[in-house]
């Protein structure tokens, strides 16, 4: 039984890692533009 619970706790912290990599990514790029955006305006 504490296995089973140990394999499911594993599994929801490898999950939520993806999860957060995923949501860096997605920042990351919007991020570019955004910035490519800001120095576009700023005359760079």
């Amino acid at each position: 039984m504490k296995n089973q619970t140990t394999q499911q706790t594993r599994g929801l912290r490898s999950m939520t890692a993806g999860m957060g990599d995923v949501c860096m990514v997605v920042a990351w790029a919007a991020m570019i533009p955004g910035l490519m955006w800001l120095g576009a305006a700023a005359g760079f």
